[in-house]
Formats: structure tokens, sequence, C-alpha cells
């Protein structure tokens, strides 16, 4: 079982020494590109709703259409 440890080992630190230039690139762009957004606030304001009332004609498309099973 020690064997395998080692060989696991040597394996994925082969693997890691061939990903990790590639690995740093994407990380550096990727850190670029979100730097360049602009945040999120904090504390955003929620969209007002209309009333219940005002709801009513407006249903959700998949709620105007209630699923049939066949039986």
């Amino acid at each position: 079982m020690h064997h395998i440890n080692e060989v696991a080992a040597h394996f994925l630190n082969n693997l890691s020494e061939a990903v990790l230039p590639a690995d740093t690139k994407l990380r550096q762009q990727l850190k670029a590109d979100l730097d360049g957004i602009p945040k999120v606030p904090e504390y955003s304001e929620r969209p007002q709703y209309p009333s219940s009332e005002q709801q009513q004609g407006n249903t959700p498309f998949f709620q105007e259409f209630p699923i049939c099973h066949e039986t």
C-alpha cells in the first residue's frame, strides 16, 4: 500500500508541474478581467412589486397551464 501512495504522489507531482504555468496564467487573466468589473453594491434596493390585486391578471406562464399527468 505504501508503494501505491508513492506512485500516486509522484504522478500528481508530475501533473501539477505540467499544469502550473497554464494555471498561473489563467488565474492572472481572470483576476485582470474581474478587476475591471464594477463591484456590486453591498446593499441594493429591492424591486418594488405591484400589490396582489394588480398581479392577478399577470399570472406567470407556467402557472396558467397546470401539468396534466395521463393515467
